[in-house]
C-alpha cells in the first residue's frame, strides 16, 4: 500500500508539475484560439495515463486493461512524455544558453530595442527542434524494444571449476514481464529461441510477471516447454510480490520450474558437482534474503558456487557467503533514455560481466523483455548463455 501512494504522488505531482508548468508557457506565448487545443490534448495525456494507474491500483481490473492496444498506447505515451520533458529541459538550457552568448555579445554595444518576434523565431525553432527530436528517438525506441532479444555468449572462468563442467551452458532469462504488453505468444518465440541453444540449465532471474495467475496462467503455459539438461531454476523479484507472489510461488513449479528461496540445489555431472543458490528479491520479499542462508546443509563449500539474485545488490551478501558466480537482472540496464545514464548511480552493477571485491563474478541481464513503455535505447534486450570454463583459453 505504501508503494502504490508513493507511485501515486510521485505522477500526480508530475501532472501538477507539467499542468503548471503549461498555464505559466500558454499565458505568455500562444494565442487564444491554440490555448483550448493544448489544454484538450493535455486532458487526452491524462486520460492515456488511466489504464496503467488503474491495472496497478485495482488488479482486478486486469482483464479490461489487458488488452494489449490500450496498453500499449498508454505506456507509449508515457514514454513520450518522458523523452519529451527530458528534450524540453535541454530547449530551455539552450534558450539561457542563447541569451547568455547574446549579453557577452552585446555587452559594448549601445542597448538596442529587442526585436521579439525575432527572438520568438528563434526559440521556436529550438523547441520544436528539440520536440521533433524527442518523438524521433522515442520512436526509434519502439522499434527496438519490439525487436526478439540479443543472444549474448559469456564465458566465465573459474580456477576450480570440475572437469565435467567445463563448457557446461546456463542460459539466464530475466525480467520478462509477461502482463499488459507482453503474451505468451511472444514467450513461446523466447522459449523456442532458448531451445535451440540447448542449454544445460536455465535461469530465470526474477520479474517474470506482472499480473495475477488467475490472468496471466494461459500466457506462460510456453515455459512448461523450455527443455535443459538439468531444468530450469527461478527466483522471485520485485514485480512478482506486486503480483500476488504465494499464488506464483504455487503455480510455477506445475510448469517444471524450481523455485530457489533461500535455498540451493545440486547439479551432478559424472560424479563432480556445482551448487546452484537462490534468493528472493532483496527489497519487496516477505522473507529476508540471505545469500547465506542458501548455502545452509551444504557439504562441500569448495564447490564452484553460482547464486541466483534479481537485483545486482546481493552481491554485497553473496561475497561475504563465499559465492564465485552471481546472475542478476532488475536494472534493464536503464531500458529508455535518460534513465540509460542514471541507473548507474543508484545500483553497484547495471549491465554485463563484473568483478566484485576481486574475488565474485557479477552478471546482470539488460532484460529479456521490458518493463512500462515498449522503449528500449542502445540496450537492447537479451537472452545470456553463460559458458562456464575452468581456466582462460
Amino acid at each position: 500500500m505504501l508503494r502504490m501512494i508513493i507511485f501515486l504522488t510521485v505522477v500526480l505531482t508530475g501532472f501538477l508539475g507539467v499542468f503548471l508548468y503549461l498555464r505559466r508557457r500558454i499565458h505568455v506565448t500562444f494565442p487564444e484560439h491554440k490555448k483550448k487545443l493544448i489544454w484538450t490534448l493535455y486532458g487526452l495525456l491524462f486520460i492515456c495515463f488511466l489504464p496503467p494507474l488503474l491495472y496497478r491500483i485495482f488488479p482486478g481490473l486486469e482483464l479490461i486493461y489487458g488488452k494489449k492496444n490500450i496498453m500499449y498506447a498508454s505506456y507509449f505515451t508515457m514514454g513520450c512524455l518522458s523523452f519529451i520533458t527530458v528534450f524540453t529541459f535541454k530547449s530551455h538550457l539552450a534558450e539561457f544558453f542563447l541569451d547568455l552568448v547574446k549579453k557577452i555579445k552585446d555587452r559594448n554595444k549601445p542597448k538596442q530595442e529587442i526585436s521579439m518576434e525575432r527572438r520568438n523565431f528563434l526559440f521556436n525553432s529550438v523547441r520544436f527542434s528539440l520536440f521533433g527530436a524527442g518523438l524521433g528517438t522515442a520512436a526509434m525506441a519502439t522499434k527496438e524494444a519490439f525487436a526478439l532479444p540479443e543472444i549474448d555468449r559469456v564465458p566465465v572462468y573459474f580456477p576450480h571449476l570440475p572437469s565435467s563442467f567445463e563448457n557446461f551452458k546456463i542460459v539466464q532469462l530475466s525480467d520478462i514481464h509477461i502482463g499488459p504488453t507482453i503474451d505468451g505468444e511472444w514467450l513461446a518465440e523466447i522459449v523456442a529461441m532458448v531451445n535451440k541453444l540447448k542449454p544445460d540449465a536455465v535461469a530465470i532471474t526474477g520479474d517474470l510477471v506482472d499480473g495475477s495467475v488467475s490472468s496471466l496462467k494461459n500466457q506462460m503455459s510456453p515455459l512448461a516447454d523450455l527443455h535443459s539438461a538439468h531444468g530450469t531454476y527461478f527466483v522471485t523479484g520485485n514485480h512478482e510480490t506486486y503480483s500476488g507472489l504465494s499464488d506464483w510461488l504455487e503455480f510455477l513449479p506445475t510448469l517444471g520450474i524450481k523455485i530457489l528461496s533461500n535455498s540451493h540445489e545440486i547439479i551432478e555431472r559424472n560424479g563432480e558437482a556445482i551448487c546452484m543458490a537462490g534468493v528472493p528479491d532483496i527489497r519487496t520479499s516477505p522473507v529476508p534474503s540471505s545469500p547465506q542462508k542458501s548455502l545452509e546443509g551444504l557439504s562441500d563449500k569448495s564447490l564452484v558456487k553460482i547464486l541466483l539474485a534479481h537485483q545486482p545488490s546481493s552481491c554485497f551478501e553473496a561475497g561475504k557467503a563465499g559465492f564465485d558466480l552471481q546472475l542478476s537482472g532488475h536494472t534493464h540496464a536503464g531500458q529508455f533514455y535518460p534513465w540509460t545514464f542514471l541507473v548507474g548511480l543508484v545500483h553497484p552493477y547495471f549491465k554485463g560481466l563484473n568483478l566484485h571485491e576481486n574475488k565474485m563474478q557479477v552478471y546482470v541481464n539488460r532484460g529479456t523483455g521490458y518493463w512500462g513503455p515498449p522503449m528500449r535505447n542502445s540496450n537492447g534486450s537479451e537472452i545470456t548463455e553463460i559458458i562456464l570454463k575452468r581456466k582462460l583459453a
